[in-house]
């Protein structure tokens, strides 16, 4: 994942190498988390410094959908298994 300014097009950070392909992702409302979802894999990437945080193993199958709360404490994912599951975030 990388991150570009648009005024100028540079490149302002890169998160790690990403192996598998993104399907969903989510930024969290203060910009200080990016959530990626990965076939079966969630990864919380630090935005500022690009640490990553935490890797959640999820599910079985693919990842469709991702959104945090309006207070950025809990990610809530979806699974093209029909189920949702919420996420505690520090």
């Amino acid at each position: 994942m990388k991150f570009w300014r648009v005024s100028d097009g540079a490149l302002l950070r890169s998160l790690g190498e990403q192996t598998d392909d993104t399907e969903a992702l989510a930024l969290s409302p203060d910009g200080t988390i990016l959530a990626l979802g990965t076939e079966k894999v969630i990864k919380l990437w630090r935005v500022s410094d690009g640490t990553r945080i935490r890797t959640l193993k999820t599910y079985q199958t693919g990842i469709e959908g991702m959104a945090f709360s309006p207070d950025g404490t809990i990610l809530a994912s979806g699974s093209d298994d029909c189920t949702i599951r919420l996420w505690g975030i520090p």
